[in-house]
């Protein structure tokens, strides 16, 4: 389903992309990995240097991925110590949605 996105953002990034670039809605590339639950794509942005918490982004990946209810990824998250704590702003936290 997602076969071309990793080699799609591996060819970006050696041409100098940002990947941990903003858009107009505060969200990153692994954020939209996250989102939709492209594991793969997400494991690669993080082994390529994406930030797993990204500090000047208010939606932590982690929240992202339970919200949606992507376990694998949010699991995939973890082993790369994503923030458990971090609050969303209307302070929910990954574990409120988890148990949503």
């Amino acid at each position: 389903m997602y076969a071309g996105q990793v080699k799609c953002a591996r060819l970006l990034l050696t041409y100098g992309a940002d990947i941990n670039i903003l858009d107009q809605n505060n969200k990153t590339p692994l954020h939209y990995a996250s989102y939709y639950g492209n594991v793969a794509l997400a494991e690669a942005l993080l082994k390529m240097g994406a930030d797993v918490d990204t500090p000047q982004c208010p939606t932590a990946t982690l929240l992202v991925a339970c919200k949606y209810d992507n376990v694998e990824c949010a699991d995939m998250l973890l082993n790369y110590i994503a923030n458990i704590n971090n609050v969303e702003w209307h302070n929910e936290t990954p574990l409120y949605y988890a148990k949503h």
